[in-house]
């Protein structure tokens, strides 16, 4: 039996070292001088702020298809519903390139220009973030007890008043959640973005172009920043899990 735990917990800790172990001596051995040509490095603010506004809007658009999606998954019965949520997972599985070239030759056949626009950046981030949106809206609604929706109906409560004075705010937490992901994820995408949309230059394409360009000296600040993001993203998903099992603990009288 001991033995047994010796094994587990060694293998946790080198799971553990496996993720934190490069992360840490990247960060460590980032030398100090190169963070500040990182800031008087204007394509580097500009990648920044696409990169930006591409995950954020990506994410919104997300939020706004998954949002439905998932209420309609986590409370409805109808034909082919497991069907209909695994294909939610479909752009996970596809290789992004793939992505890329599959997106483009759609919006080209339909007439829509994205070719070198902020559009196409979006459309890209968007498609390979999406699912994460909508797993997190579905596992929001069904973490939510039908009989205190019931309750409220019983009580009097109108129907919208349950659904954003009750259900939402339960659900919020998950939705957050969703929107965190959707929008690291799409932060993170490079592989559909160099297909559809080389320019301009996002924070992994620039950071794909200094390294092919220049090597691991110039790659590296920016990939060190990009890192601390990451962390920053990851800080704020924890407090959002502690948040949301706060709020299942409250007390809702009507």
């Amino acid at each position: 039996m001991r033995i047994n735990k010796l094994i587990m917990v060694t293998l946790a800790v080198l799971c553990i070292n496996f993720i934190l172990v490069p992360i840490f001596y990247l960060l460590i051995t980032t030398e100090p001088f190169s963070f500040l040509e990182i800031l008087k490095d204007k394509e580097f603010w500009a990648s920044v702020q696409i990169s930006f506004l591409g995950a954020f809007c990506s994410s919104i658009i997300g939020l706004f298809m998954g949002l439905p999606f998932g209420f309609l998954v986590a409370r409805k019965n109808f034909p082919a519903k497991s069907i209909l949520e695994s294909i939610t997972f479909l752009p996970i599985v596809i290789p992004h390139v793939a992505v890329g070239i599959m997106l483009l030759c759609f919006f080209s056949k339909i007439g829509i220009p994205i070719v070198d626009t902020v559009w196409g950046i979006i459309v890209a981030m968007c498609f390979v973030s999406i699912s994460y949106s909508i797993s997190s809206c579905i596992m929001g609604f069904r973490s939510v007890d039908p009989e205190l929706e019931w309750t409220a109906r019983s009580l009097g409560a109108s129907a919208s008043y349950t659904f954003f004075r009750i259900t939402l705010p339960l659900v919020f937490p998950y939705i957050a959640r969703g929107f965190i992901l959707s929008f690291a994820r799409a932060l993170s995408e490079v592989g559909a973005i160099l297909i559809i949309a080389y320019y301009p230059k996002s924070i992994p394409v620039l950071i794909y172009e200094r390294f092919e360009n220049f090597g691991l000296r110039k790659a590296v600040p920016i990939t060190s920043f990009v890192i601390l993001l990451s962390l920053f993203i990851f800080s704020l998903i924890i407090f959002l899990e502690r948040r949301s099992a706060k709020n299942k603990e409250k007390k809702y009288v009507f």
